[in-house]
């Protein structure tokens, strides 16, 4: 290893990992998706998804979800219900 590769390796170790939070919800509407997490009465609009979950998913159903605090985006990662 050069020892350009090492002070990349040793910066990207270095680095902090971006904060998410992992989050259950109910989902509140489909076009475009929409889930309300649990505690809040706002719903969240246009929250990013998995193909295979949109076309199972259904209004009420049960989500877990992933909150990327850095740029404030939802990502549906998996149906409970």
């Amino acid at each position: 290893m050069s020892w350009v590769e090492e002070i990349i390796e040793h910066l990207i170790k270095q680095m902090p990992k971006p904060p998410v939070r992992i989050l259950e919800g109910t989902v509140t509407g489909l076009s475009p998706l929409e889930v309300r997490p649990d505690g809040s009465n706002v719903s969240i609009k246009g929250a990013g998804w998995n193909s295979d979950i949109v076309k199972k998913v259904k209004e009420g159903d049960r989500v877990l979800m992933e909150q990327d605090c850095i740029i404030n985006r939802y990502y549906v990662l998996v149906r409970l219900t």
